[in-house]
C-alpha cells in the first residue's frame, strides 16, 4: 500500500494536514475524500480503518484535516490550537477542501492511479453538510455520501448563543472528551449571513444531479435522524441507509480501545463501498 501525508496551505494561509492511500496497482481508481466534522480530524476513532478499508477495495482514499479544526501540523491528533478553532468559518473549510481536492489531482502519483473521471466526497456530521455544499460548487465531484450529516447549518446554533455573540462576540463550547472549552467566534456567523445562499444545504442539495447517498443512525444523539429525512426529501434520486440504534459517530470514539472497527462502523461503510461501486460503474 502506498502512504502519504502531506502539508497544504489553507484558509489564510494556516498549515493543515491531509492524506492519501492506494493500493500500488496498474488499475485506474476513484478518488475519494473523506472529510471530517465538528471537533473532528482526520485521523479521529475509526477514520484511520475506513480510509484503509475504501483504499483495500480499490480506490484512492484521502482524508483532510480542516485548516481551523484545531489541530496542527505537529500536535494532529490534539486540539492545540483553540485560537484556530475559534477562528473557523464555513468560508475557511471550503476553501481548504478546493485546497486539497486541486493538490490531489495535480500529485504525479495520484494522477498515474487515477482513473481520471470520479471523485467521491464522503462528509461526516458537518463534514457532511460541507460536503453536500461543495458538491452542488464544483463540477469534478461526481458523487457524494453522508454520515450522519446536518441538513442546516444555521439551526444548529441556539438563539442564547446567537445572542451571546451578539453581546460578547465569542461563544465557549465544552468538549467532554478532552475538557476543554472550545471558543467560537463571531466571525462564524457573521460569515454564515453573509454567504447564506452559498452554505444553504438545502438549496444545494435539490441542485445535486450526481449520486447521492445519506446513511444515519436512529439513535443520533448529536444530529437527529430527521435531518436525513429532509436531505432524502430534497433529493428524490437520493439513496439513504439507516442503521437502526447506531448514534452519532456509528459506534467509534476517540481513541479506540482496540483497533478494529465498530459494527455500525462496518455496516456506515460497506453500504457506502456498494454505493462507490455502482455509481461510478455507470
Amino acid at each position: 500500500m502506498i502512504y502519504q501525508e502531506k502539508v497544504y496551505k489553507g484558509a489564510d494561509g494556516r498549515e493543515a494536514l491531509y492524506d492519501y492511500t492506494f493500493d500500488n496497482t496498474e488499475a485506474k481508481k476513484p478518488l475519494v475524500l473523506f472529510i471530517h466534522g465538528f471537533k473532528g480530524f482526520k485521523d479521529w476513532g475509526a477514520f484511520p480503518l475506513v480510509s484503509n478499508e475504501i483504499a483495500q477495495k480499490g480506490y484512492i482514499a484521502a482524508k483532510i484535516n480542516l485548516s481551523h479544526n484545531g489541530t496542527t501540523v505537529y500536535k494532529p491528533v490534539d486540539f492545540a490550537d483553540l485560537e484556530a478553532f475559534g477562528r473557523n468559518t464555513f468560508s475557511k473549510e471550503f476553501f481548504d477542501v478546493k485546497q486539497v481536492l486541486d493538490l490531489l489531482l495535480k500529485d504525479a502519483e495520484v494522477m498515474q492511479h487515477w482513473n481520471g473521471k470520479d471523485v467521491v466526497l464522503i462528509g461526516h456530521s458537518r463534514g457532511g453538510g460541507l460536503a453536500m455544499l461543495y458538491a452542488a460548487h464544483d463540477s469534478r465531484v461526481t458523487q457524494v455520501v453522508t454520515w450522519a450529516a446536518v441538513a442546516d447549518l444555521e439551526s444548529r446554533f441556539t438563539q442564547n448563543q446567537i445572542d451571546h455573540w451578539l453581546n460578547e462576540g465569542v461563544i465557549y463550547i465544552p468538549n467532554a472528551r478532552t475538557n476543554q472549552e472550545m471558543p467560537l467566534y463571531s466571525s462564524l456567523i457573521d460569515d454564515f449571513k453573509a454567504n447564506e445562499p452559498l452554505f444553504n444545504i438545502q438549496r444545494a442539495v435539490e441542485k445535486l444531479e450526481i449520486p447521492q447517498l445519506i446513511i444515519h443512525g436512529t439513535k443520533d444523539e448529536t444530529v437527529n435522524v430527521s435531518d436525513a429525512e429532509k436531505i432524502a426529501q430534497w433529493n428524490p434520486n437520493a439513496e439513504q441507509f439507516i442503521i437502526v440504534d447506531a448514534d452519532h459517530t456509528f459506534g467509534a470514539k476517540q481513541p479506540l480501545d482496540l483497533d478494529v472497527m465498530p459494527e455500525f462502523t462496518k455496516l456506515a461503510l460497506n453500504e457506502t463501498l456498494q454505493f462507490i461501486k455502482v455509481s461510478t460503474a455507470q
